[in-house]
C-alpha cells in the first residue's frame, strides 16, 4: 500500500468512522418535542405560557402581533402547523400574557375585528397535508375577558363524489350592531377538465355564536355593513415578545 493511500484511509477512518459514546460527546442531542400541543389543551380555555414554545416559535418566525389600521391589538397569534397549530397569547391590562389554544394543525385564514378589539374572530382551518372541512372560530368578547369556539363546516356538496381537495375560502365576514351578520366563501371546483367557482353564504342573528348550513348564492356577494373590520397579522412587535417572555414559565 502506497503512502498515500495509507494517509487517505487513516483521514477517512478518523473523519467517519466513531463510536456512539465518542459521538454522544462531540454533539449532544437537543431533545425537542414531537408535538408541543396538549391533550389537555382545549379551544378557547386558558393556559400559562410556556417560554420553550415561545422560543420555538420566535425561531421559526411563528409569532405574530395582530394589528388593525395602525392600533397593534395585545395578542400575538403563534403558529406550527407541525407541531402545534394555532394560538394565541393574550396580554392583561396589568401586563400579563396567558395563552389560548385554538385547534392543533390548523392556520388562521382570517381575523375580525370591532374597532377597538372589544369583540374579535379569529377563523382557522386544517392545513396539514391537506385543507379541512371546517372552520374553527375562536370569539373574543367583552375586551379579551371571554373566549368561546365552535365549529363551521363547509358545504356538503364539497369533495363528493370523491375527494377533490375542495375547500371553502374565506372572503368576508360582518354583523352588525343587532348582532346580524354574513360570512361570504368561495369554493373553486375541477369538474370534466374545467375550473368553476361555487359562492356561499352563511348567516348569524347572535354575533357569531351559531351559524346557519352554507347557502350557495349567484356573485358577487357583499356582506352587509357592520362594525367588523379585518385585522391583519404582521411581524411580532419586540416590546410583545419581550412582555411575553417575562411572562412565560
Amino acid at each position: 500500500m502506497s503512502r498515500l493511500v495509507r494517509l487517505f484511509c487513516i483521514a477517512f477512518c478518523f473523519t467517519f468512522v466513531t463510536t456512539p459514546a465518542l459521538a454522544a460527546k462531540r454533539a449532544p442531542a437537543v431533545q425537542t418535542p414531537e408535538t408541543y400541543w396538549q391533550k389537555n389543551w382545549s379551544c378557547g380555555h386558558s393556559v400559562k405560557p410556556d417560554k420553550r414554545l415561545v422560543h420555538s416559535l420566535l425561531k421559526s418566525q411563528g409569532l405574530h402581533s395582530v394589528v388593525l389600521q395602525n392600533k397593534v391589538f395585545p395578542i400575538l397569534v403563534g403558529h406550527d402547523l407541525e407541531k402545534l397549530g394555532t394560538v394565541l397569547f393574550i396580554q392583561s391590562a396589568q401586563g400579563t400574557w396567558r395563552m389560548i389554544p385554538m385547534a392543533q394543525g390548523e392556520r388562521l385564514q382570517g381575523i375580525s375585528s370591532s374597532a377597538s378589539g372589544y369583540n374579535m374572530m379569529f377563523f382557522s382551518m386544517w392545513m396539514s397535508e391537506g385543507p379541512g372541512s371546517s372552520y374553527t372560530l375562536l370569539r373574543t368578547r367583552k375586551g379579551f375577558t371571554e373566549f368561546d369556539c365552535q365549529s363551521i363546516p363547509f358545504p356538503k356538496t364539497l369533495n363528493k363524489p370523491a375527494w377533490g381537495n375542495e375547500f371553502l375560502d374565506l372572503v368576508d365576514v360582518n354583523i352588525n350592531a343587532k348582532g346580524e351578520g354574513t360570512l361570504v366563501g368561495v369554493v373553486a371546483l375541477e369538474r370534466d377538465g374545467k375550473t368553476t367557482q361555487q359562492w356561499y353564504q352563511y348567516k348569524t342573528n347572535n354575533w357569531g355564536q351559531t351559524w346557519s348550513e352554507a347557502v350557495m348564492v349567484k356573485p358577487p356577494v357583499k356582506t352587509p355593513l357592520g362594525v367588523f373590520f379585518p385585522a391583519v397579522e404582521v411581524p411580532a412587535r419586540k416590546a410583545q415578545i419581550e412582555s411575553l417572555l417575562r411572562s412565560s414559565r
